[in-house]
């Protein structure tokens, strides 16, 4: 029981007894009743002598009564502070005390001085960061030691000296006492990487050489300013300048990255000076400044944002999922998916979980296609986008304005992995319509804050669309970018089914989900090879303009001769552009196209159509003529162009 609470410290059996430490059944000690058991370590003179002073170290937790800590160390009362002189080392401590020439090093608590000390590093511990001192005045203990032009390094727990200021003024206090004494002071500062490390930690993990290393490289200040300010900042790269990347974490841990030139940088730090020593005594310089021109400061050679993916010498945006996957249940959320968001289309519902898997198992490869959700509110679209989005965490933004999405000023999205646009988005917006594509498919990025230089990361964008509007986004002939579904109405405004389905999501759910996508097997899955929904259909429908908009108009209507009515076998190529002229007009087309790019058009479309001129001119005039193939024929090669059949009777119904 004794020796399990001294093992991590490098302290064994046989070390253990030349330090006298006993073990100290509950309330069994001669001066502090204790209710739990401790560990009595005495302290020594500079001869190894026992000096009668010792503290109790407890071995279970212990809170005493109106306290709210635990107390770990505990002596008898009026006993004062006292410095702990490990009798381990090479030399006896009244040599070490006399001779200027060997270095000190002096740390808080017995266990970390001891392990120091076994190991060939002569170390003073001190009972607390203030207990080199009692009623205000430095301990007589000090006074035993020659201090002039002695080599000191105070090596104190990382990183209470960053974090705590009360012991960053503990230490300062120190370390201007001993230079008033005369010995050459600096910190060692150990490197901490999320957790605590004290002396012992750092000695067990690496060893006497790798301390001396850092004993060599202590510096004078009491914070590592560079370490610290190597917590928030970098310098890194982009495009030939040199920028100062920012790192701002949430109560979560998430970082919300900012870049801004270095000149802009540093007056944010004129309240944080630091001295540095000279050889003419000290001055007191911004703390940016030092770490600015430290070879320790954190640089990168550029940013970039890759999922799942190592990026040595660069600052990676991608900071992981925010679920772990986890065996589970999450049935509602599947059904759902299957019987709401594709309304019970099995072939569509495979897609869009495969879709979904995809983005969890190769984070780093763009789908290139995007899920389009059309239906009326409250039936459900929003919560399987957000559900499904709270898998990325800080990867997953929400838009609500166009510009937002496609917009200059982008630099929410510079870590977008998932997107959902509520509306984000208006179909017939010539000007959006490019920069909505090139999120989908495009394999770079331009992110630009206000005010601030762009720079390019990788585009890995799944984007979402959930809309009322019947025409959601626009749509080519061969559009095989977005994925547009009908949303069934089956639950609209079903508050106990939406209930049910966040209990189950809130409990496990999306870890169930997360385990269920990372299992799903998506080797034969082209995420490019997109359903043809109804949806979809209408969407190509609707976005269709100029010529190919007349062309189906005439289709749908089955009327290509105004003049004579129906489907004429020759229509005379002057009064079919009269024709597409007109109904220009009745549409509000801006462009229209002149005769030329209407023949054009029409040929793509219906290879089979032929242009001539009779030898016999019509009405004392030669003219030139369209020869159409049957109005069926040219339906046919019309869905054939535009990838899927059409129901003719239902849009010539509406015309």
């Amino acid at each position: 029981m004794l020796i399990e609470h001294f093992i991590p410290s490098g302290i064994g059996a046989e070390l253990m007894a030349r330090l006298c430490i006993e073990l100290v059944p509950a309330r069994q000690d001669r001066q502090v009743k204790l209710p739990v058991p401790s560990a009595r370590i005495p302290y020594f003179d500079l001869d190894g002598k026992p000096t009668g002073f010792y503290r109790l170290r407890t071995l279970k937790p212990w809170v005493p009564k109106g306290e709210e800590k635990e107390r770990r160390y505990v002596q008898a009362t009026g006993s004062g502070n006292h410095l702990y002189l490990p009798p381990v080392g090479a030399q006896t401590w009244r040599d070490v005390a006399t001779t200027v020439g060997i270095p000190l090093l002096i740390t808080e608590g017995e266990k970390k001085a001891a392990c120091a000390t076994a190991h060939g590093f002569s170390t003073i511990g001190l009972g607390g960061v203030w207990s080199w001192r009692g009623d205000r005045q430095p301990l007589p203990g000090l006074d035993q030691f020659h201090w002039q032009g002695r080599n000191v390094c105070l090596a104190f727990d990382s990183p209470d000296v960053q974090v705590n200021r009360g012991v960053a003024e503990a230490l300062i206090a120190l370390a201007d006492e001993l230079r008033g004494r005369g010995a050459v002071v600096k910190f060692i500062h150990f490197p901490a990487d999320g957790g605590k490390v004290g002396l012992d930690d750092f000695l067990v993990d690496h060893g006497p050489k790798q301390l001396q290393a850092l004993i060599d490289a202590a510096t004078e200040e009491p914070v590592d300013v560079v370490a610290e300010l190597n917590r928030d900042i970098a310098m890194v790269w982009n495009g030939g300048k040199a920028l100062v990347l920012r790192e701002e974490r949430d109560s979560t841990g998430v970082a919300a990255v900012a870049f801004a030139r270095p000149n802009e940088v540093e007056p944010g730090y004129a309240n944080r000076l630091v001295r540095v020593h000279t050889a003419n005594g000290s001055k007191m310089v911004n703390a940016f400044s030092i770490w600015k021109s430290s070879p320790s400061r954190r640089e990168y050679r550029g940013v970039v944002f890759a999922p799942g993916s190592d990026a040595p010498g660069f600052y990676n945006l991608f900071q992981g999922f925010a679920v772990k996957p986890v065996k589970g249940d999450c049935r509602l959320f599947l059904q759902h998916v299957e019987k709401i968001i594709c309304a019970g289309n099995a072939e569509l519902a495979a897609y869009v979980l495969s879709w979904m898997a995809h983005a969890v198992q190769k984070p780093g490869e763009l789908p290139g296609t995007a899920l389009v959700l059309r239906g009326k509110m409250g039936i459900g679209k929003s919560v399987f986008c957000k559900h499904f989005g709270s898998l990325f965490g800080a990867h997953f933004v929400m838009v609500s304005q166009q510009s937002h999405l496609v917009g200059s000023f982008n630099r929410h999205l510079e870590r977008a992995l998932c997107v959902l646009s509520e509306e984000g988005f208006w179909a017939g917006d010539k000007a959006a319509e490019g920069a909505l594509k090139a999120l989908i498919t495009e394999p770079t990025r331009m992110i630009e804050g206000k005010g601030r230089d762009a720079i390019s990361v990788a585009n890995f964008t799944r984007l979402l669309v959930s809309t009322n509007n019947a025409w959601a986004v626009p749509a080519g002939l061969e559009e095989r970018r977005m994925v547009i579904m009908d949303v069934s109405d089956a639950r609209m405004q079903d508050e106990q089914y939406f209930g049910r389905l966040l209990v189950e999501m809130s409990n496990g759910g999306r870890e169930a989900l997360m385990q269920f996508l990372l299992d799903r097997d998506i080797r034969a899955f082209n995420p490019r090879v997109i359903p043809k929904t109804m949806a979809l259909l209408d969407n190509k429908l609707h976005s269709l303009i100029g010529a190919r908009k007349f062309l189906f108009e005439m289709l749908a209507t089955g009327v290509n001769n105004r003049q004579r009515g129906g489907w004429a076998a020759e229509v005379p190529t002057l009064h079919l552009h009269e024709m597409y002229r007109d109904f220009s007009n009745g549409t509000g087309e801006r462009h229209r196209s002149s005769e030329t790019e209407l023949g054009r058009v029409l040929h793509d479309l219906l290879p089979k159509l032929t242009a001539y001129r009779p030898r016999i001119g019509v009405g004392g005039q030669q003219v030139r003529l369209w020869k159409f193939p049957s109005l069926d024929e040219c339906r046919k090669a019309f869905e054939s162009a535009i990838g899927q059949p059409i129901d003719w009777k239902r849009w010539a119904a509406e015309r």
